[in-house]
Order: structure tokens, then sequence, then C-alpha cells
């Protein structure tokens, strides 16, 4: 990763909005002071005055191809200054990922695995308590095993609550992982 350094001309010509304007015309693509001019809607001499002002801070540069018109490019240190680093919104993006899947596995846990293992015990003392004896009429059997079917979801439902914690995490990351997916399309 290059670093930039901002040296008191630079600041001085990002000290124009129209400056700041032409280098994010120029970060699309090279162009002619008359297409700067037309594209700002400016007059083509304001223009030549800007771009000077930008050359003389190395954030532009002219290139002559011995054609009748020049075109006008940024430099590295003016591509710097205009395009972010990738390398933030991909760690930014890693560690977003890697809060969603925590926090799904998390939510997972409390939603699924836990509760079933609560509810376990609970629901074999109930099945063994109720159950009937040695010799007991084929009645009292069905009876016990719709008093069981009764118990257990209202077991399984005691025990489970839903982490609002973990679920509002989960949701920040899959936002964050969406702005930085966005934000990586948009700039190819």
């Amino acid at each position: 990763m290059d670093n930039i350094t901002v040296d008191r001309e630079t600041l001085k010509a990002l000290g124009a909005d129209t400056r700041i304007a032409i280098l994010k015309q120029l970060n699309k693509r090279r162009m002619t002071q008359a297409e700067l001019a037309s594209e700002l809607g400016m007059a083509a001499p304001s223009v030549k005055e800007h771009l000077e002002r930008l050359e003389q801070a190395k954030l532009v540069e002219q290139k002559d191809e011995g054609r009748k018109w020049k075109y006008f490019e940024l430099t590295s240190k003016g591509a710097g200054i205009v395009q972010p680093s990738n390398a933030k919104i991909w760690f930014l993006l890693a560690i977003s990922f890697l809060a969603f899947a925590a926090s799904t596995f998390q939510v997972y846990g409390q939603l699924f695995a836990a509760p079933v293992a609560q509810a376990l015990p609970q629901l074999m003392r109930t099945a063994v308590e109720s159950a009937p004896a040695i010799g007991a009429s084929a009645g009292a059997a069905s009876d016990a095993s719709v008093q069981t079917a009764q118990i257990a979801p209202q077991a399984a439902a005691s025990a489970l609550h839903l982490p609002l914690p973990e679920i509002a995490i989960m949701l920040v990351a899959l936002l964050l992982v969406g702005a930085c997916i966005g934000i990586l399309v948009k700039k190819e």
C-alpha cells in the first residue's frame, strides 16, 4: 500500500471544490480541457487555471501525444487521494462476515440445540413418571402417552428464548457485509 504525502501545495490545490470535481472526473478516465469544461459546465480558461494548479501539486499530468489536443490524467498521487484503498473495505467485509457467522452459530445453538438439551431431562422424567405399571390396561397406557405428548411442547417452549443481542449482531453484520459488497461492486 503506497503512502500519500500531502504537503502544503497539495492542500492548497485541494482547497477548491472545482479542483476536487476535476480530480473526480479524471478518476473516471483521462480527458481534455474542453471535455472537462463541458462536464463541469465551466469556461475552458477557468478549467485551465484549475488544471495548472493541480499540475503544480503533482496531482494531474498533461499527456502530449503529438496531436492537436492534450489529455490530462491523474498521477499516482492524485489517484491515491481520489481512490480510497480497497484493503480497508476488504478487511471490514471479512470482519463483518466472521461476526455474522459467529452470531448465526450462536443463535442456532440457543434456538435449537440448547432448548432440546434442556427439555430432554424433563421429558424423560415425565415419561418415566407417567408410564403405566406393568400389567396396566391399554387405556391407561394411551392416557399416559397423551399426557407426555402434551407436556413435551410445553417443556420445549419454556426452555426456548430468543437471543436478541445475538440476533441484533447478526443483522448489523449482515448489513455491513451487504454495504461492503455494494461498495466493491460500485468501484468496478
